[in-house]
C-alpha cells in the first residue's frame, strides 16, 4: 500500500501518491478558502530515501519530527523516546512509594497517575520488550 493515513499522519511511500496528496491539498485550498503554510510544513524521508538531499513539493524536509508529542524520524531510536517516558513513570511511583497506602490506593496511583504517563505513547507505537519488562518490574516493586 503506498498511501494510508492514521489520524493526522500520512505515510507516502513513492512519488505518485505524494503528488496526488498535494493535488488534494490544492483542491481543499480552492474549496475552503484556507491556505497551507508550506514554510511551516515538514516532511521526513524514511527508509531507503532517508539520504535524499532535494526538497520537493515546497515543504521543508527534516531528519526527525515531533507529531503530537511523539518523536520519529532518522537518527532516533526507541531509547530516545522511552527512556524519558520511563523516568516520568518512575518519578510518579517513587513519589508515592513513601506513603502508607493500601493495595487499592497503590492500584489507584498506578491507574490514575502512572499509566497516564505512558498510555499515549504505547498506543502510538509498541515499546520494545526491554522497556515493557522495565515498566512491569517497576509496577511490581511498587505494589
Amino acid at each position: 500500500m503506498s498511501f494510508y493515513a492514521d489520524d493526522n499522519t500520512y505515510i507516502l511511500t513513492s512519488e505518485q501518491p505524494i503528488i496526488r496528496f498535494f493535488h488534494h491539498v490544492v483542491n481543499f485550498e480552492k474549496v475552503s478558502g484556507s491556505k497551507v503554510n508550506y514554510k511551516q510544513s515538514n516532511g521526513v524521508f524514511l527508509g531507503k530515501r532517508k539520504d535524499r538531499s532535494d526538497h520537493p513539493f515546497r515543504i521543508s524536509w527534516v531528519h526527525y519530527s515531533k507529531v503530537l508529542g511523539y518523536l520519529f524520524g532518522n537518527n532516533y531510536n526507541d531509547d530516545d523516546v522511552y527512556n524519558k517516558i520511563f523516568l516520568r513513570f518512575s518519578n510518579v511511583l517513587n513519589l508515592s512509594k513513601c506513603r502508607d497506602l493500601s493495595l487499592k490506593g497503590k492500584s489507584s496511583i498506578l491507574d490514575i497517575f502512572a499509566y497516564s504517563k505512558i498510555i499515549y505513547y504505547v498506543m502510538a507505537r509498541v515499546p520494545p520488550d526491554y522497556y515493557i519488562n522495565m515498566f512491569q518490574r517497576k509496577c511490581f516493586s511498587f505494589m
